[in-house]
C-alpha cells in the first residue's frame, strides 16, 4: 500500500509496477490462508486472535485496492475505460472483497458465532447499498462514478437475492432487506431530485 502511494505521489511507474507486484501475491497469499472464502461463506468458530488477523489482512486488501488505481490513474497508465475494464474491474472486486471481510471480521469479533456472521453479512450488504448510494450521488456529473454506483447496487441486489436469501434467517434477512430496500429507495428519490435540478 505505501509502495502504491508512493509510486503515486512520486510519478515513479517503477515503483507502481513493484507495488503491484507485491500487492498481488500479498493478495493472493491473503485470500489463501486469512481471509479464505469459506471464512465469508461458511459460519464456523473462529478465535479472537484468527478474526483480528484476518480483520487486518481485509483491511490492507481493502486498502491496496484503492491505492494502486489512484497511482495508476495519476501516473495516466490507463488508456481508456474500454480497454482497462478488466482492470478497473479486477480492483473493484478486489475492494469489495476486502470490505466483506473487514465488515465481516469485525462483526464476529463483536458477537461470536452464527449472529455474529449473520450480523455481518447483513451489515455488508446495507453497506454496499450505502457505498453504492453515495457513488451515484457523487457520479452525477462523473460518469464513471455513475457506473460504478450502478454496478455496486447490482452486486448488493444479487447478494440480497443469491446469497442472503438462502444463507441468512431471522431478523438478520428481514434487517439485510429492509436496510437495503429503504437504501435504495432513498438513493432513487434523492438521485431522481439532484438529477432534476441539473
Amino acid at each position: 500500500m505505501l509502495g502504491g502511494g508512493a509510486a503515486g505521489g512520486a510519478r515513479n511507474r517503477g515503483a507502481l509496477a513493484a507495488a503491484l507486484g507485491f500487492a498481488a501475491l500479498g493478495g493472493l497469499l491473503g485470500v489463501a490462508f486469512d481471509v479464505t472464502p469459506a471464512l465469508l461463506i461458511v459460519p464456523r468458530a473462529h478465535s479472537a486472535a484468527e478474526l483480528a488477523g484476518a480483520l487486518a489482512v481485509a483491511a490492507l486488501i481493502l486498502a491496496v485496492s484503492v491505492v494502486l488505481p489512484w497511482a495508476a490513474v495519476r501516473l495516466a497508465v490507463f488508456r481508456g475505460p474500454a480497454e482497462d475494464l478488466p482492470i478497473w474491474l479486477l480492483a473493484g472486486i478486489s475492494a469489495l472483497y476486502g470490505a466483506a471481510g473487514v465488515v465481516l471480521c469485525g462483526a464476529l469479533l463483536a458477537v461470536a458465532g452464527r449472529p455474529g456472521f449473520l450480523l455481518g453479512h447483513a451489515l455488508i450488504t446495507v453497506s454496499w447499498t450505502i457505498a453504492a448510494l453515495v457513488l451515484l450521488l457523487r457520479g452525477i456529473d462523473v460518469v464513471a462514478l455513475r457506473v460504478t454506483g450502478l454496478i455496486l447496487v447490482g452486486a448488493a441486489v444479487l447478494k440480497l437475492v443469491l446469497f442472503d436469501l438462502a444463507a441468512l434467517d431471522g431478523l438478520a434477512r428481514v434487517g439485510a432487506f429492509l436496510g437495503a430496500g429503504l437504501v435504495l429507495l432513498a438513493a432513487g428519490t434523492r438521485y431522481e431530485r439532484r438529477v432534476a435540478t441539473r
